[in-house]
């Protein structure tokens, strides 16, 4: 009898012992299985960070053209406002002009003193068409 509860014994410890491996297997398994989840969890991750980089670099140069836009938009609406002034400088020096001219011609009519006048008054309109010509010139630049 002692024999048999030897072997029982023995038998027992045999069947602790796999089931022992049993499990250890099975914690093997799921270790492998955990770390290959984690590899790829981590691939995930840095995938999603460059996505991100990449996000916040489009916002970035998008922010930036916005701002540049706004401030082209803002000098135009300058040189708008310029051109409309201008514009109106020179009708009036146009229609100072037509009236030199009148003027100017009238007056050459009357005789070789009026030659003189009309000497002058052509002088006048050509530096005042030369002083228009410069505004124009340092308006656009």
């Amino acid at each position: 009898m002692a024999h048999v509860e030897f072997f029982n014994r023995e038998v027992s410890s045999v069947e602790a012992e796999s089931q022992r491996l049993e499990k250890l297997k099975k914690v093997k398994k799921l270790l492998r299985k955990a770390r290959r989840q984690s590899r790829i969890m981590q691939k995930q991750d840095l995938k999603l960070e460059a996505w991100e980089a990449e996000v916040f670099r489009i916002y970035g140069a998008l922010e930036t053209r916005t701002k540049v836009i706004k401030k082209l938009e803002d000098e135009v609406g300058e040189l708008r406002v310029v051109l409309d002034q201008v514009q109106d400088e020179k009708n009036v020096l146009l229609e100072k002009l037509e009236l030199a001219e009148i003027s100017a011609s009238s007056i050459s009519k009357i005789g070789g003193e009026g030659i003189k006048i009309e000497e002058v008054l052509e002088k006048e309109i050509e530096q005042l068409q030369k002083d228009r010509a410069a505004e124009l010139k340092e308006l656009v630049y």
